[in-house]
């Protein structure tokens, strides 16, 4: 599932919060011109790069993979390079003998619900306030990952109109599955290009 667990102090997760509101505020100025999901970057990475444009196929090959279970057609990578400055870890969705990213996801690890739900409050006035056209869900409730019914997401999509979803979410995982997976609580923001998103939507599971 989505990424290792690094052990991280509550200092550092406040300075890592602060930086990314900072980066966010920056570069929304340019954003507002925005009108494709590509446009969007996490720890500087677009979709449509190519990974090997940030990493090598040694570093690219040693990343952890995940298949979905319906279909290959796209697989993940994880990783928790130390090449990142805001984020814990990050997910690249790619399909085989193929380096170009059709989505990528940044996490941020916390020990306290209570803060990542402030985190992502923060996130979404600023992206709703900059683009009002982007049409907005919301959503929380039973994480389908946990089958004893005992883990909660709670997350905001925003879908544009030539395609493409950007979601900010924060997962609060049971007990039992932190233990049985090395799964940690963790703010994420996601990014996805038209073709993954419908991929994820009606294929993958």
């Amino acid at each position: 599932m989505f990424l290792t667990h690094i052990g991280r102090s509550e200092k550092v997760f406040i300075m890592k919060r602060l930086l990314i509101i900072l980066i966010l505020t920056l570069n929304f100025q340019s954003w507002t011109k925005a009108d494709d999901v590509s446009d969007f970057e996490i720890e500087g990475i677009s979709i449509g790069d190519s990974l090997l444009d940030y990493f090598s196929e040694e570093e690219i090959n040693n990343f952890t993979i995940d298949y979905y279970p319906k279909s290959k057609k796209f697989f993940v990578r994880d990783s928790n390079s130390s090449k990142f400055k805001v984020y814990d870890g990050m997910q690249f969705a790619l399909k085989k003998n193929n380096y170009k990213i059709y989505g990528l996801s940044g996490a941020l690890y916390f020990e306290n619900l209570d803060h990542c739900l402030s985190h992502k409050e923060s996130v979404e006035k600023q992206v709703s306030d900059i683009f009002k056209d982007l049409k907005k869900f919301s959503t929380e409730g039973i994480h389908y990952g946990d089958p004893s019914g005992k883990s909660y997401h709670y997350q905001t999509q925003y879908t544009f109109a030539k395609g493409g979803v950007i979601a900010v979410e924060c997962v609060d995982w049971s007990d039992k599955m932190k233990d049985i997976n090395n799964w940690w609580d963790h703010f994420s923001i996601t990014i996805y290009s038209k073709e993954y998103e419908k991929f994820v939507r009606n294929e993958g599971y």
